[in-house]
């Protein structure tokens, strides 16, 4: 009353006066309403083409103090109108952003967060009655951190977008998930849209992971599967890496406890192979797999039983055909993941991995039709079939029904190292694990005429160079059957050339290794002919080598080599004993009487030619 006494205004007056003000204050958001919609619909119609040649961008620029106020109005009316200004303004902020060019109507992203409008998209995905403003906010977030640098989309985080778009697949509206129209409730959907753009974008997978399994969304998450769109199973399958590169191992039980690798699979089986977005989520469902079964031998084998192995293969090879020589990463993708199914120890049943072979033919394959940049799958594709060749005669057996085994003997001649070395490691395999009937399948593809052109013509080549003195030394330790084939194809003398001349270590002692192996396992001819190449003083120089198996195994073989010199004493004296003194062998016998590894060895040569000497 007071205050009507003071302006001398009738308390009749004063109220008369208040519900005008309203009633204009209403009838002025009616008209903004009315025009915003005029501007939302008219652009909203527009494609990209047609708003760069009609100028939209630029009204669009124009209107951003526009905006600004429709932000403000609608947080303050929180009406009718008000939902509308509200969506109408995020739904110009997300093509202020997606319709750019190279001028001046390129808006900075920066206003954005300078100017509050983040934080009024943020509230905007509050309010749980108002559907449409929260999809439109929830979108335009979403390509704020798309288009967004790694600080902007951290501000972003900083600002609590992610408990709040949570709550959006949380709502206490939406509880009833289990009813199928969940799948289709937009709000979802631009939630996960913008959560699966934000754990890619930004590492903040853990703390996504953690507040999913708190919240107990991944119910929810594992419900998204079903989603009629591929769109947004391919956001789920985002999230489903995140729980596997960040989360912990109680974290990815709990997906497990909700059925993911079921899931995962019923993606795999989906029919509609012609079209391309459901091929596309496919094959990110088969990595998906494939890196489950990285994690661990029981999370393999948990794939290996659960997903369908043979539509899996089948999309791999598929996936492994759209390789070109610009980009090789679908064929990448499809090695990785079969590696991932075949590694580990014990090695899974062969019957379930035999539909990967047609597969693994096509990749190493692949160099032939796209040259050079095939080299990485050719050395994945190499080490997953020696791993496979370590299963004994099923394994192998059916790597030679693929007729694989000219093609990896022509590998030996490849130019790089690493596809060399892991080719090398399938012959070594195949020696120790195959038949004699298969051995000789690589025989007949002239193996060893291979590693002989290998060993006279390496160009200084230190990995390749190694790999073979290693892989000849294995297979004459598996098998000595083989060293007389070796010895007919005269790979000996350049294998005791390198260990006398080579002055990398590695690769002498490889070369040391493989004489010794032969030496050791070889007949009295075989060793009267290694000693005829060089081998006493190639073997006198491994005698102080590092590493115990190497050692012993040129003490056993250089003792061996004087065991066969007693049978052929020349007037009683060893010849090869005196072929050991002077090479340097007998210092360096020696000087070993008292090692803890090879002592007592010492001192049996010692005593078997050298009596004196003890």
């Amino acid at each position: 009353m007071k205050k009507y006494k003071r302006l001398n205004i009738p308390p009749d007056v004063e109220k008369n006066r208040k519900s005008l003000e309203k009633l204009r204050k209403e009838k002025r958001y009616w008209w903004l309403y009315v025009k915003r919609t005029d501007q939302y619909f008219n652009i909203e119609h527009y494609e990209p083409e047609l708003m760069v040649k009609y100028g939209e961008r630029k009204r669009l620029f124009e209107q951003f103090p526009q905006m600004k106020r429709d932000f403000a109005a609608g947080l303050a009316l929180r009406e009718t109108y008000g939902s509308f200004l509200l969506e109408s303004a995020a739904y110009r902020i997300r093509l202020l952003l997606v319709y750019k060019d190279d001028g001046h109507y390129d808006f900075p992203l920066a206003t954005l967060f300078s100017n509050g409008i983040i934080d009024n998209l943020v509230e905007c995905c509050r309010y749980g009655h108002w559907h449409g403003v929260r999809s439109r906010a929830a979108e335009t977030l979403g390509q704020v951190i798309s288009d967004g640098t790694t600080a902007q989309v951290q501000e972003l985080v900083n600002r609590d977008a992610i408990p709040v778009l949570l709550q959006m697949l949380n709502d206490e509206e939406i509880r009833h998930y289990d009813d199928e129209k969940w799948l289709d409730y937009f709000v979802t959907n631009k939630a996960v849209n913008t959560l699966a753009s934000l754990s890619a974008k930004l590492d903040v997978g853990g703390d996504l992971v953690t507040r999913f399994v708190n919240q107990d969304l991944c119910g929810r998450l594992m419900l998204l599967f079903k989603h009629p769109k591929p769109c947004i199973v391919d956001c789920v399958l985002t999230f489903v890496e995140n729980f596997l590169t960040r989360g912990g191992e109680d974290q990815i039980q709990v997906l497990h406890e909700h059925q993911v690798l079921d899931h995962l699979a019923q993606v795999l089986a989906d029919p509609a192979w012609h079209n391309l977005s459901i091929l596309i989520v496919q094959y990110k469902a088969a990595e998906a797999l494939g890196n489950f079964a990285r994690r661990s031998t029981r999370w393999r084998d948990l794939v290996i039983d659960t997903a369908p192995l043979i539509p899996l293969f089948q999309l791999l090879h598929r996936l492994s055909r759209e390789a070109t020589s610009i980009n090789t990463s679908s064929a990448i993708r499809a090695s990785r993941t079969i590696g991932n199914l075949c590694f580990g120890s014990p090695p899974p049943s062969f019957d379930k991995l035999r539909p990967s072979l047609p597969v693994l033919r096509y990749l190493i394959d692949l160099e032939l039709r796209i040259e050079e940049e095939a080299i990485p799958v050719l050395k994945h594709a190499c080490l997953i079939i020696a791993c496979l060749a370590r299963g004994g005669f099923d394994p192998i057996n059916a790597l030679i029904e693929q007729n694989m085994c000219p093609r990896l003997v022509m590998l030996l001649a490849h130019t790089n190292s690493e596809v060399v070395a892991n080719v090398l490691k399938i012959v070594e395999n195949f020696f120790r694990s195959g038949t004699d009937n298969q051995i000789q399948v690589l025989h007949g593809n002239q193996v060893l005429q291979r590693l002989l052109n290998i060993l006279n013509n390496h160009d200084n080549r230190p990995l390749t160079l190694r790999s073979v003195c290693r892989a000849i030394a294995n297979i004459v330790s598996y098998r000595s059957s083989q060293i007389q084939r070796m010895v007919d194809a005269a790979i000996f003398p350049p294998i005791i050339q390198i260990a006398i001349n080579q002055e990398v270590d590695d690769i002498k002692y490889e070369a040391v290794y493989a004489i010794s192996s032969a030496a050791r396992r070889g007949s009295q001819d075989q060793i009267r002919y290694l000693v005829g190449q060089g081998s006493i003083e190639a073997l006198s120089l491994g005698l102080l080598c590092e590493g115990y198996t190497r050692r012993t195994s040129c003490f056993q073989g250089l003792l061996n080599i004087l065991r066969v010199g007693e049978v052929d004493k020349v007037d009683g004296v060893n010849p090869y004993a005196e072929m050991v003194t002077n090479s340097g062998g007998l210092a360096r016998i020696q000087s070993q009487m008292d090692d803890p590894d090879v002592g007592e060895i010492a001192r049996k040569m010692l005593r078997l030619c050298w009596p004196r000497e003890l």
